[in-house]
C-alpha cells in the first residue's frame, strides 16, 4: 500500500527523497567532503520545494493552477518533449558534421581551430540546437560561412527553425492551452484534489494508528458501529 500510495503523489516521492539525502549529510560533514555536502543541499533544496505545491492543490484560489501545472508537464511537455528529441538528435549530428570542415581565417596555420569551434563534439551540437530553437543563433549563423557546406548549414537551418522554432513550440501553445480550457471548466476540482490529499494522508497513516484516531471525531450508532455524523444546513425560500 505504501508504494501504491507513493505512485499517487509524485512531490511526496520527492520529499521523501530529500530527507533520505539529508540523513546522508552529517556524514558528509563528518567526512569534511564540503563540494559534495553542496552539491546534496542544492538537490534537497529542489526536491522539497515541490511538496508545497501538494497541498497547495486542496485549495480554490491556488489548486486548479496546480494542477494545471502537473498535467502540462506530465502530459503536454512529456509529449513534445518526445517529438523535439528527435529533430534536436537529428539536426545536432549533422551541423556537428558540417562544422568538422570549420577554418578560422584568424588562426594562425598550424593552430587548432577548435578552440573557436562553435561545435567542436557532439554535445556541443545538441546544445546548440537548443539555443537556436530559443532564437539564440546569432553566434552560431555567422560561422556557417567558416566551413565548407555554407549552403548545406543555411538550408538545414531554415528548415530547423521553421519545424521546431514555429510548428513546434507552437503546436505546444496550442497543447497547454486546451489543457488550460479542460481544467478551467471544472469549477470542483479543488475538491477532488483536497479530498485526494485527505486520501493520500490518511493512507500514509497505519491502519492501528488511523483506528485510534477514528475514536476521537467519530460517533456511536445504534449497531455498535462508529461513523462521523455531519449536519447539514439548508435554507428554505417561502415563495
Amino acid at each position: 500500500m505504501f508504494i501504491e500510495n507513493l505512485m499517487t503523489a509524485p512531490s511526496r516521492v520527492m520529499f521523501l527523497f530529500s530527507c533520505l539525502l539529508m540523513m546522508i549529510m552529517p556524514i558528509l560533514r563528518f567526512k569534511c567532503k564540503e563540494e559534495m555536502e553542496d552539491i546534496f543541499a542544492v538537490v534537497i533544496m529542489l526536491t522539497t520545494a515541490p511538496y508545497f505545491l501538494f497541498f497547495c492543490r486542496g485549495f480554490k484560489t491556488v489548486g486548479p493552477f496546480v494542477v494545471m501545472i502537473y498535467r502540462m508537464i506530465m502530459g503536454d511537455l512529456l509529449r513534445f518533449g518526445t517529438i523535439y528529441l528527435v529533430f534536436v538528435m537529428g539536426f545536432s549530428q549533422s551541423y556537428y558534421i558540417i562544422f568538422l570542415s570549420f577554418d578560422n581565417p584568424l588562426t594562425p596555420d598550424g593552430i587548432d581551430d577548435s578552440i573557436s569551434n562553435p561545435i567542436p563534439n557532439s554535445i556541443e551540437a545538441v546544445m546548440a540546437m537548443f539555443f537556436m530553437s530559443l532564437t539564440n543563433f546569432g553566434d552560431y549563423y555567422g560561422a556557417f560561412d567558416r566551413t565548407e557546406h555554407q549552403s548545406e548549414a543555411k538550408l538545414m537551418f531554415v528548415i530547423y527553425m521553421g519545424i521546431v522554432a514555429i510548428l513546434l513550440v507552437n503546436m505546444l501553445i496550442a497543447m497547454m492551452g486546451n489543457t488550460y480550457q479542460k481544467i478551467a471548466e471544472t469549477r470542483n476540482e479543488w475538491q477532488r484534489q483536497w479530498a485526494r490529499i485527505v486520501l493520500v494522508v490518511e493512507r500514509g497513516v497505519s491502519p492501528s494508528e488511523r483506528l485510534k484516531k477514528l475514536m476521537w471525531y467519530s460517533q456511536p450508532m445504534s449497531d455498535g458501529r462508529r461513523a462521523l455524523v455531519l449536519r447539514l444546513n439548508q435554507t428554505v425560500s417561502i415563495i
